[in-house]
């Protein structure tokens, strides 16, 4: 309700203006009822890797995008190339503890690595779940 003049009073309604409340509109990619773009996003991976990013885990298959949502940027970064084919390792932790390595092939994983390493450069194979 608008007052501009002393005892005049103005309604303006919603409809009347041809707006949609955003409740009744429908949800698209960009806007829903999710708080933000990356749970849309997440929404829309197949469910090893969404279930790999809430656990907050690299899995094979996934993409960089899909590594970084799930674990982050990573330490460091090598690069080597066998029998014509470039690898790239992204490496997260830090001696001594626990150390993952994420192999990528082009844009996907390959093969994930955990190891324990301690101090004085003895490293210790993580056990392989069942």
């Amino acid at each position: 309700m608008l007052s501009r003049y002393p005892g005049r009073e103005v309604s303006i309604s919603i409809e009347s203006l041809g707006v949609t409340p955003a409740s009744s509109r429908t949800p698209n990619f960009f806007c829903s009822e999710k708080s933000s773009v990356t749970e849309n996003y997440v929404d829309t991976l197949p469910e090893p890797i969404k279930e790999a990013v809430k656990a907050k885990k690299a899995i094979e298959g996934m993409n960089r995008d899909q590594v970084i949502l799930a674990v982050g940027r990573p330490v460091r970064k090598t690069r080597e190339s066998k029998e014509g084919t470039d690898y790239e390792d992204w490496i997260y932790g830090e001696p001594p503890g626990r150390v993952t390595f994420v192999t990528f092939t082009g844009d996907k994983v390959v093969k994930v690595k955990e190891t324990y390493a301690g101090l004085g450069g003895s490293v210790a194979e993580t056990p392989q779940q069942p």
